[in-house]
């Protein structure tokens, strides 16, 4: 059996001068890529592009922030041509796909998100995820939203990653949120509380440590 010899297997960037595995190359078509992944085999250097993965999407978000209106016009005329030449099982089909990858898209990036702020409600320590939510820090959530387009939620995520985990951002309970909506920007917690677990808010308020996963817990003053 013919073999890819050594060096094949690695590729130096044109762009950043780097030698990287030719898994870190983009594949020149869809087609090289599909039949090396179906016979299990490694890309040879002459079927990906000369600039490595990380140079080439730098690339192409340059060039997408000089013309965007432009590749969002052209997306949307690629992706009209392609679901009319779709049958009406195919078209059910896909967009069941779009949605799960969607879905999967989301809950990837709001993990990365809440593991970067933590787990945990800073107000009053609620650690259950089902009742975890984001805050803005300074009430001017709905002033920001109003920014994006599209889907608010994953764009707020994306602004999030893209601004390195801004302190105007925190993880809040629904409770203390909702709270914080009805007692002017202030949850009632922090006025009413002298436990409060990290702060110590109140005249004796002894600062402990918010429970962990796996604790023997239930609904608490946490």
């Amino acid at each position: 059996m013919e073999t890819i010899p050594r060096e094949a297997l690695m590729k130096t960037c044109t762009r950043c001068g780097e030698t990287k595995p030719v898994s870190e190359f983009v594949p020149k078509t869809l087609a090289i890529l599909a039949r090396a992944k179906a016979a299990n085999q490694i890309l040879p250097g002459f079927s990906v592009h000369t600039r490595c993965k990380l140079c080439y999407n730098k690339y192409h978000v340059k060039w997408r922030s000089t013309r965007m209106e432009e590749y969002r016009i052209a997306a949307k005329a690629r992706y009209h041509e392609r679901i009319k030449e779709m049958s009406a099982e195919e078209l059910v089909a896909y967009r069941k796909r779009c949605v799960e990858a969607k879905k999967i898209r989301y809950y990837e990036l709001k993990e990365k998100v809440y593991s970067a702020y933590g787990h945990v409600c800073v107000c009053c320590g609620e650690i259950q995820s089902e009742f975890l939510t984001l805050d803005h820090v300074n009430n001017d959530g709905n002033t920001h939203r109003k920014t994006f387009g599209g889907s608010q939620g994953e764009n707020i995520l994306l602004w999030i990653i893209a601004n390195d985990y801004p302190d105007t951002i925190q993880v809040l309970c629904w409770n203390c949120q909702w709270g914080k909506k009805k007692n002017g920007g202030i949850c009632p917690h922090l006025g009413t509380r002298n436990d409060h677990p990290y702060m110590g808010v109140g005249p004796s308020g002894p600062k402990r440590e918010p429970p962990q996963k796996g604790d023997d817990m239930v609904c608490s003053a946490w």
